[in-house]
């Protein structure tokens, strides 16, 4: 199948077998709102780091960012970007129905690598604050999940899982599985890929570069989504500010 690209400044168009997908750049009010969302904050590098526009605090000062993870099955060295793949592929599939939920707040899919003496676990992991939620009498695990990740996260979870149900009927990939949750600091992880965002009804995507022949585009288009916004990130701790 064929693809193409147009760069104009920070507007890249990526073309799928259902159309057209726009990158737009990131408005001043997605910017700010961000900034007040995100737990540690938004950073803006200028000139570029590595190819990124922008940094997403995951450790300042002693507090690191928690997330909860899912405990995959252990994989091999040579199985890492697979299961990568896989993931970025499930969460694309499910972003169109997520959105439809109309949470406000953010919401952070993402993949984190933990080793292990036999083998590497590759996990979805999850941070969000739901920031005007009010969810009244609560049962203990949203009210734990909430407190320890951020207000609201609870019920932005099991939708994103719900909206997860969809795949992978509609992705010819590979199936996500795990095992189980639990709440991790950044200190437990060795990697982090980082792909999407969604801050309101608006799909970030934060990776340096595009890359037209990734499997995402195809999905994105599929479930109708039509544009998102580039916001070129890094994972930022504060001792490498310094």
């Amino acid at each position: 199948m064929s693809r193409s690209s147009r760069r104009q400044g920070l507007l890249r168009r990526v073309e799928t077998a259902f159309g057209p997908v726009q990158l737009l750049p990131p408005p001043k009010d997605l910017i700010a709102q961000m900034k007040q969302l995100l737990p540690m904050g938004l950073i803006v590098f200028d000139p570029p780091v590595l190819g990124a526009r922008y940094g997403i605090f995951i450790r300042k000062a002693q507090y690191d960012l928690r997330f909860l993870t899912s405990k995959s099955l252990l994989v091999r060295e040579s199985e890492v970007a697979a299961s990568v793949s896989a993931h970025q592929c499930a969460v694309a599939a499910a972003l169109s129905q997520f959105i439809a939920f109309g949470h406000s707040g953010y919401f952070w899919p993402l993949s984190c690598m933990r080793r292990h003496q036999h083998g590497v676990e590759v996990a979805m992991a999850y941070s969000g604050n739901g920031h005007d939620y009010n969810r009244g009498i609560a049962a203990f695990a949203e009210t734990y999940l909430d407190a320890e990740i951020g207000a609201g996260f609870f019920r932005m979870l099991a939708d994103f899982e719900s909206a997860l149900q969809t795949y992978p009927e509609e992705c010819d990939t590979p199936s996500v599985s795990s095992v189980g949750f639990t709440v991790r600091s950044r200190d437990e992880f060795c990697g982090f890929w980082m792909d999407f965002l969604i801050c309101g009804r608006d799909v970030i995507y934060l990776k340096t570069e595009i890359h037209d022949e990734d499997p995402v585009w195809e999905i994105l288009r599929s479930t109708g989504i039509e544009q998102l916004v580039w916001l070129p990130c890094l994972p930022v701790e504060d001792c490498e500010m310094s």
